[in-house]
């Protein structure tokens, strides 16, 4: 299987578990009485997750190396034109064809999405410290978080395809809202179902969420190299 059709795939699964989410909170099923204490178990499997993301994010390292680009020496190249043997600005190539998933901070070069996904990341993490050991109420008995919270993940899921979010502050909200809205879901769908075993089905959902996240910025790395007239030889088939 291609590369391009196994990210469609995950995709696709992705959006299904989003689509079986959603049905959970319209019809949840009856409660059960969990031998462990539910809100614990879950709080603290969530809080890990949103921690390695944030420490992901921060430290791209292993991100630049799924996205399959190499450390290179070369020059920075100007507008669209890449430079050979290109090296790296955070995860992605220094060039111009990729100036709006980047942008300099007091000569610190970072990633817009991995920013996004950070403080997203230590918003949800927030979030879950609050309701799950807090029992603090999120925003209320309502289902309208949910709903906030699946739009987030499903722009996070598609702003690289079909919406095409290409602007710098489009990709760091698409991206926070990505992290944010995972939280809102899971907060929900637990208040709705106090279910573990549909608890720990949302984990691994989640979980699919950020493998999915990773393919989709790995496939839009190698099409905008892809379609570039000057390739400096970090595109990966």
């Amino acid at each position: 299987m291609s590369s391009t059709l196994l990210t469609g795939f995950l995709v696709a699964v992705s959006l299904f578990g989003l689509a079986v989410s959603a049905a959970t909170v319209l019809q949840p099923p009856p409660g059960s009485a969990d031998p462990l204490p539910r809100k614990i178990v879950v709080g603290l499997a969530f809080s890990a997750i949103c921690v390695l993301g944030v420490v992901a994010a921060i430290r791209p390292g292993p991100c630049s190396r799924l996205a399959g680009f190499r450390s290179g020496g070369g020059p920075p190249a100007q507008a669209n034109e890449p430079a050979a043997g290109a090296k790296n600005e955070g995860h992605h190539p220094c060039c111009g064809a990729f100036r709006t998933h980047v942008f300099a901070i007091q000569g610190q070069t970072l990633c817009v999405g991995c920013l996004g996904l950070s403080i997203g990341g230590l918003a949800a993490l927030a979030g879950a410290v609050l309701y799950f050991f807090g029992d603090y109420d999120i925003w209320g008995h309502g289902i309208l978080p949910f709903w906030l919270g699946a739009m987030g993940v499903a722009v996070g899921l598609l702003q690289f395809w079909p919406l095409g979010l290409d602007r710098k502050a489009l990709r760091f909200l698409a991206s926070a809202s990505f992290a944010l809205g995972a939280f809102l879901i899971v907060s929900k769908v637990d208040e709705l179902a106090q279910s573990l075993a549909v608890d720990l089905f949302l984990m691994l959902l989640v979980g699919l969420w950020i493998l999915t996240r990773i393919a989709l910025s790995n496939w839009d790395h190698r099409r905008i190299c892809g379609s570039c007239t000057r390739p400096c030889g970090q595109a990966r088939s």
